[in-house]
């Protein structure tokens, strides 16, 4: 099928070819005060304003990485374990003009409470070569309205237990839909799979 599409085919092969770069990071106390920035960091957030705000804004971060680090926050109020937190991410992605840029944040509970908690934000590029409008991908690997309605929420940053409850399904449907969709593009990862699918 894919075979008798040779042009497609080149052209998603060459948007699927990701940059990886070494991820920004930024660490915060669990009021929200920056401790941390690495230059990677730096740089991702001047674009990230850039696209947003059409101008770089030395000194104020982007809102997706406020809104990121105050949700990880309140999570701090509920979780307070270093064990409860292992499994504890939360994921967005924020898509620029040229790239999509991937946010991870979680926290590490302090030793004595809260006080000492802190907050980690880590940003990737996901670069691609050529362009490829998500409905061309998604034709081109045949993917189910409900596999297209996964891979949405999931560049929406969702669990599988809120992307269960969008699409009013259970849990393990998800799971099986992203294994399927993971083996459809050769990936491994819900980050590889985003990358190959939403580099547009």
């Amino acid at each position: 099928m894919i075979a008798n599409q040779p042009s497609l085919l080149k052209d998603f092969a060459l948007a699927a070819i990701e940059k990886r770069t070494n991820p920004g990071i930024i660490a915060f106390t669990h009021q929200g005060q920056l401790l941390y920035m690495n230059r990677e960091a730096v740089e991702l957030c001047d674009e990230m304003n850039q696209s947003c705000l059409g101008q770089v804004v030395k000194g104020v971060l982007p809102n997706e990485v406020m809104s990121l680090c105050r949700n990880i926050a309140g999570l701090l109020l509920e979780v307070t374990g270093a064990k409860d937190w292992e499994n504890r991410h939360i994921r967005s992605v924020c898509e620029l003009k040229t790239n999509l840029v991937l946010l991870r944040g979680f926290a590490i509970p302090g030793p004595v409470g809260i006080d000492h908690a802190r907050i980690i934000i880590m940003l990737d590029r996901i670069v691609s070569r050529v362009p490829v409008p998500i409905a061309q991908a998604f034709e081109l690997f045949h993917l189910t309205a409900r596999s297209q309605a996964v891979v949405k929420s999931l560049s929406q940053g969702l669990t599988n237990k809120e992307i269960a409850q969008r699409l009013g399904i259970t849990e393990q449907t998800v799971k099986e839909h992203i294994q399927r969709l993971m083996r459809k593009t050769k990936t491994r990862t819900r980050t590889g799979l985003l990358g190959r699918l939403l580099t547009s």
